[in-house]
């Protein structure tokens, strides 16, 4: 069955009995593996794309039927799969079986290991830790579940139109360090994604070698390949590495949660030229967005150095996003970029980066990179989920008490322009993914006591992730103080996470500034030449929809 956790969806079914990973990874073994793959890569794309198409689609495979009729998960028989479990799938199918296998994965066969992965041990059975719990079904279903044009968008905007602006990312030559990386610019990569995952590139079709193709040529698919791909052996050497950091007993109970080397290498090479398969689309998208952040992150880092020159600039860049959002929003907020005060010999004290100012009502937003680190998200364990807030969202919050008490101190004169408020509402923004937040909330509080910070009476911040943010700026008609109270004071509500909370006031989540962001880029006449010299036919419907 599908649940609602939080008011999120959720998958869960009661297996025939409990299975071990080895069960599983035996009963994976004797298919033919590149077969699977293409079953399995057929089914995500379909279930991605079901979002914006809410027509049933037939899927026939070695003469049986599947009938997709909703936008989160389909049945095999009795057992609910969604995206997330496709994925885990695809990743132990590659760790065990191989391509000169003879016997089919026929869909009975993808029933029955669904199954089993709803019988794999849980951590849950041994604490009973809701929290912990939930933590792991962030990073194993609902990051599964995000909306990846914001993804492109949003990534297109950072690098390509925000990074050449500001001043504290010229250290780093972004265009440059992207070709480094992958042999092509943003918008190559956007386009090869895009149509690579729905067909244009597939084992059936052949990759071209012509003049008059500009963006679908040999040249730039290879790049593509060769960036975003691994060969069987790569992929398990790259699993067994990630396996290491658990303890003994460890990967029978985090089974479900560990690290899926697809996120990493999103395309797979088959054995004796058998083609490339993506097994997720949802994976591919990532990769090529959010992935980039983790790509150019561990290229900059230095060993036994905390400092990351394109985490910092990333930082500037990303914090200019969320005034761009802001701006392009409702044109009755009034948006500032907090100013900075305090003695410059005696240091200057913490802001926030963003104020929203509706009349005598404020919104302070503290903008950053990160909320859970990856042992946090995957293992849920409250110590790593507390080390991670300490450095992420906490100190975002202290951020903000600060610089609330200093406005209403009125010790300095950079804030008396903000002396005039009388009513605040508070968010923290992360870059990366986070769910849960009022279980994080908890955590917080706990972390800002032990630190002897004095929170004041009534006060209040909301967490939320970009995408999140996103979706509410994009109502030009939302007052976003009234909203945030509004959620704030609700005791049922007051604990959604925000996606859920729009989705229950019918909020408008469509950003116009981000769609058009993604029209433009995918109106390019070269991407209509190519596709059009490709498929033999004109695209009078071009540009292509999502």
């Amino acid at each position: 069955m599908m649940g609602k956790i939080f008011g999120k969806h959720g998958a869960s079914y009661n297996p025939d009995r409990s299975y071990t990973r080895h069960e599983l990874k035996k009963f994976l073994k004797q298919f033919k593996l590149n077969e699977a793959l293409r079953l399995i890569g057929m089914l995500s794309l379909t279930l991605l794309h079901q979002h914006f198409n809410n027509q049933p689609k037939r899927i026939e495979y070695y003469g049986e039927f599947l009938l997709i009729d909703d936008e989160r998960y389909f049945k095999v028989g009795n057992v609910p799969i969604n995206i997330s479990i496709l994925a885990y799938l695809a990743m132990v199918l590659i760790e065990s079986a191989k391509d000169s296998n003879s016997t089919i994965f026929e869909l009975a066969d993808l029933r029955q290991a669904a199954n089993m992965y709803f019988g794999l041990g849980d951590p849950f059975y041994e604490n009973n830790d809701a929290q912990e719990s939930l933590i792991r079904l962030g990073s194993s279903q609902f990051e599964y579940d995000l909306d990846w044009l914001n993804f492109l968008s949003r990534t297109l905007c950072i690098y390509r139109d925000i990074w050449p602006t500001v001043a504290q990312c010229q250290t780093i030559d972004i265009e440059r360090e992207l070709r480094d990386l992958s042999g092509l610019s943003f918008e190559e990569i956007a386009f090869l994604s895009f149509c690579f995952s729905v067909g244009v590139c597939t084992k059936n079709t052949p990759i071209v070698d012509d003049t008059r193709v500009r963006i679908f040529h040999k040249t730039n698919l290879d790049k593509f390949i060769n960036w975003l791909s691994c060969d069987y052996e790569q992929f398990r050497k790259t699993s067994n590495e990630e396996k290491v950091q658990y303890k003994n007993g460890e990967l029978d109970i985090y089974e479900k949660y560990r690290f899926n080397p697809l996120q990493k290498f999103p395309i797979i090479k088959s054995d004796k030229n058998n083609g490339s398969v993506v097994p997720s689309t949802y994976l591919l998208y990532k990769r090529i967005t959010q992935g980039l952040y983790h790509e150019l992150a561990d290229k900059f880092k230095v060993p036994n150095d905390p400092t990351n020159p394109f985490r910092s600039a990333f930082g500037f860049a990303f914090e200019e996003y969320i005034g761009i959002l802001l701006r392009n929003s409702n044109p009755n907020f009034t948006v500032i970029k907090s100013p900075e005060y305090g003695h410059k010999k005696k240091g200057q004290q913490k802001t926030v980066d963003w104020i929203v100012i509706e009349g005598d009502k404020a919104v302070l937003i503290e903008v950053k990179q990160s909320g859970l680190f990856l042992k946090a998200k995957t293992t849920g364990e409250r110590e790593a989920v507390k080390a991670s807030l300490k450095k992420t969202i906490a100190d975002g919050v202290k951020q903000i008490i600060t610089f609330e008490e200093n406005v209403k101190s009125g010790k300095f004169s950079e804030l008396k322009q903000f002396q005039n408020l009388k009513f605040f509402e508070r968010i923290v923004v992360t870059y990366d993914p986070i769910f849960t937040t009022a279980i994080l909330n908890k955590e917080i509080e706990a972390i800002l006591k032990k630190e002897e910070v004095s929170i004041p009476t009534f006060f209040y911040w909301h967490v939320m992730s970009v995408e999140q943010f996103e979706h509410i700026v994009g109502n030009i008609n939302l007052s976003l103080y009234s909203f945030l109270r509004a959620k704030r004071i609700s005791a049922e509500h007051k604990f959604q996470d925000f996606r859920e909370y729009i989705s229950y006031t019918n909020t408008p989540i469509n950003n116009e500034y981000l769609a058009n962001l993604w029209f433009n880029l995918f109106s390019s006449e070269s991407l209509r030449q190519d596709l059009e010299f490709l498929t033999g036919r004109a695209l009078p419907n071009f540009p292509l929809s999502a």
